[in-house]
């Protein structure tokens, strides 16, 4: 399991395994993305807030299920604090800012490809 931590457009990573250099690849294979490679999470943090983190995971139903038992185990509304969304195909679970809506980003590329 590794964590992709996103600020902006910009991608962080920190990559401990070959487990984890597989998961960047199986995802830049799916979106074309480019990644940050940091040494640690604390580089990405002075970076800014993150608008949306990826668990990166072969069972990612499992992870989901985890965090939102633990959301409601700690009294957070998950509403207020986090989107958990199952990825497709399943090897990954954003958890997303609950201001951020993916639409935004689709109609962000849709107008860069138009002009």
């Amino acid at each position: 399991m590794m964590v992709q931590y996103y600020v902006g457009d910009d991608i962080f990573v920190v990559c401990e395994s070959e487990a984890h250099r597989d998961f960047v690849r199986r995802y830049q294979e799916l979106t074309g993305a480019s990644h940050t490679y940091i040494d640690s999470y604390a580089e990405a943090r002075l970076a800014g807030l993150p608008s949306k983190a990826l668990i990166m995971t072969d069972e990612p139903d499992k992870v989901a299920a985890m965090a939102l038992e633990y959301f409601k185990h700690q009294g957070i509304d998950e509403s207020r604090t986090a989107k958990v969304i199952p990825g497709s195909p399943p090897f990954f679970v954003e958890f997303l800012h609950p201001n951020v809506c993916k639409g935004n980003g689709l109609l962000k590329r849709a107008w860069e490809s138009l002009c």
